[in-house]
């Protein structure tokens, strides 16, 4: 009997202590691998599916509509939104602003420019809500006032900004500490969608905002690679990218020649490449890998020349995009100036009126599928407003 009471004592020992093993095993496991917050895991992939969100920074963050767009109330990010605001069931889509040298917020709305051309106005965030989508802002105007330092903020990890910098800057990596914008945008987006079944995603950026969603996009599909993404359902399936701004070398749109760091969250070393040549090869790498493919809509000089001139970043953009060059418009509107908004608003309308249903003549439209997609290009636009008098043609 006291062999038997020794033998029960020493398996409860041996449980007990199994348990604490387990436990900090577990523990381990549901800490997000690059904060080390807390999270909760895919029980599939393993992969964090929540990351600790600092909602009390509102300079920057991913924000979600309500049904009543603009005129409506918007959330911030977070594990539990209400139906009305995401349902894993729709479709989605996600916006992102450029540079605010003043720190102002956009709306996703017509912009002056547009409406001064007498061109009907649209909300966008209710017209898509009422096609069935989610519709989603990653809003940074606090943060998008240096022109020169943007493409650090969102892409670079690293980033040290020198003692001569703007106090804005500053301020901003201050607060981001060892993360980007674009990380905190994935991850962000990666905590919103719960359950995500709703097929198609959506990446819209304007000016600046273009780098923006590349790095986010990019940033989802290596986390993918690496086994930290908790479904591949996250990469967004198609990129719309309005008047990109695509900082070259030294004195083109940046303070500096190349990148000094780290991507945020994942295994990407940016050290001795200009921001043109990782955002170029980002995309052409997505396209390879039969993700995210983007449609670059190019109005204004700058957004053919931002790249520095860099026939190298150019050939990559058009054998990884569909690089469309927008001259119907630029017949009509100019090439400097409000063709930059203009530029924007089209490709909003473009997007709204395809995945709406309205009848449109041109390709590549929003909702063809992979398959029926035109391959990647250089294109013509021609027309310009009224969709269904549009046509892209292959040069």
């Amino acid at each position: 009997m006291k062999k038997f009471a020794i033998l029960i004592t020493a398996m409860l020992v041996a449980m007990l202590a199994l348990t604490v093993f387990v436990s900090c095993d577990d523990k381990k496991e549901n800490n997000d691998p690059v904060s080390g917050a807390p999270t909760e895991n895919d029980p599939v992939s393993g992969a964090p599916t929540e990351y600790d969100i600092n909602t009390e920074n509102t300079d920057y963050g991913l924000w979600w509509y309500d049904n009543d767009g603009e005129d409506g109330v918007i959330v911030r990010a977070s594990a539990d939104l209400p139906l009305e605001y995401y349902d894993p069931s729709k479709p989605t889509v996600v916006y992102s602003h450029g540079w605010k040298s003043k720190g102002e917020e956009e709306v996703l709305s017509t912009t002056e420019e547009t409406i001064d051309k007498d061109i009907i106005s649209e909300d966008y965030a209710k017209a898509l809500k009422r096609a069935g989508y989610n519709v989603a802002y990653f809003k940074w105007n606090e943060y998008a006032r240096e022109l020169l330092s943007l493409h650090e903020l969102i892409w670079n990890a690293d980033f040290a900004p020198d003692q001569d910098a703007a106090d804005k800057v500053i301020a901003a990596k201050e607060a981001l500490g060892d993360k980007s914008l674009a990380g905190e945008f994935a991850r962000e987006f990666i905590t919103s969608m719960q359950d995500y079944k709703g097929g198609d995603i959506y990446f819209v950026g304007h000016s600046f905002g273009c780098e923006m969603v590349v790095a986010a996009a990019y940033t989802l599909t290596k986390m993918n690679d690496e086994e930290l993404l908790p479904s591949a359902d996250l990469i967004p399936s198609r990129l719309i990218l309005a008047d990109p701004y695509i900082p070259g070398e030294k004195g083109v749109l940046t303070s500096v020649d190349a990148f000094e760091g780290k991507m945020d969250g994942v295994d990407v070393d940016l050290s001795d490449r200009d921001c043109a040549n990782v955002f170029a090869d980002a995309l052409k790498e997505m396209a390879d890998k039969g993700v995210a493919f983007a449609d670059i809509y190019c109005g204004m000089d700058m957004a053919f020349n931002a790249h520095g001139g860099d026939q190298g970043v150019l050939e990559k953009l058009i054998s990884g995009t569909r690089y469309i060059l927008m001259k119907g418009l630029r017949s009509s509107y100019g090439s400097v100036g409000a063709i930059h908004n203009i530029t924007r608003d089209w490709a909003l309308m473009a997007l709204v009126d395809g995945l709406r249903g309205e009848e449109m003549s041109f390709s590549p439209a929003p909702s063809m599928t992979a398959d029926e997609l035109p391959a990647a290009g250089s294109y013509t636009m021609t027309g310009e407003f009224i969709m269904s008098a549009v046509n892209i043609v292959k040069d």
